[in-house]
């Protein structure tokens, strides 16, 4: 079950003295609620910013226009998730992304591209050419922004609720909270920075499975659904 943003500032105030944990957080006028508050947005904008996390990967896609070239990114939009970029209506992928000078090259050049789609990313749009003749789906993955969501389960990039979930893993967003708290009431707080460093380090390792590179030169046994022998 993914902690509340009430459960994550009481576990990160666990064990700090002097301070009592206030009972709500959002609307609550209590200069500590309001600086736990600030925190765990803080936390999650950092952690959001620096890892791609699977949690937030999302399958994105959107039909064309005929004689539309430009088509905005997601409103929770992050970063892209490389080598996801289909028209999924001719099974091809696209070309890209392409950089600026291959980009002006292709649109304002001679260059001529055959039958598949190219894409370049600038000013929050996702840029097409050839300027498309009618409707094509095109699919990407993307990572998204938002870290946390509603208690009925709608992403969010900011905290509004007490019950508003957190969507990645509860020990960062609690260590993450408790280190900058000390730290900002001047109390001693190195130990809980690097424990909050080790534990990002460690559960990005391990968020997505690693492929294998097989070194030992003997051919792998694939899976083929045919068994040995026959079907007696």
């Amino acid at each position: 079950m993914a902690p509340t943003l009430l459960q994550l500032c009481t576990d990160a105030l666990e064990g700090v003295d002097g301070f009592e944990v206030p009972t709500t957080i959002i609307g609550n006028d209590d200069g500590t609620a309001i600086l736990l508050k600030n925190i765990a947005s803080q936390v999650g904008r950092e952690l959001v910013r620096e890892v791609k996390w699977q949690a937030l990967k999302t399958a994105y896609s959107f039909a064309t226009v005929a004689s539309t070239s430009a088509y905005s990114l997601p409103a929770d939009f992050q970063r892209f998730a490389n080598l996801t970029f289909w028209n999924t209506s001719e099974d091809q992928p696209l070309i890209g992304p392409l950089n600026g000078i291959d980009w002006a090259e292709l649109t304002r050049g001679l260059t001529v591209l055959g039958i598949r789609y190219a894409f370049h990313v600038a000013g929050g749009y996702l840029n097409i050419t050839p300027t498309p003749t009618d409707v094509q789906n095109i699919g990407y993955d993307y990572y998204s922004r938002y870290f946390s969501t509603t208690s009925a389960g709608v992403a969010q990039e900011n905290w509004g609720n007490d019950a508003d979930l957190w969507r990645l893993d509860p020990d960062l967003a609690a260590l993450g909270i408790r280190y900058r708290f000390r730290a900002r009431k001047g109390l001693p707080f190195t130990e809980e920075k690097a424990d909050y460093a080790a534990a990002v380090l460690a559960l990005q390792f391990d968020d997505t499975p690693k492929p294998l590179i097989d070194v030992s030169g003997v051919p792998r046994v694939r899976y083929t659904g045919i068994p040995d022998g026959n079907w007696g």
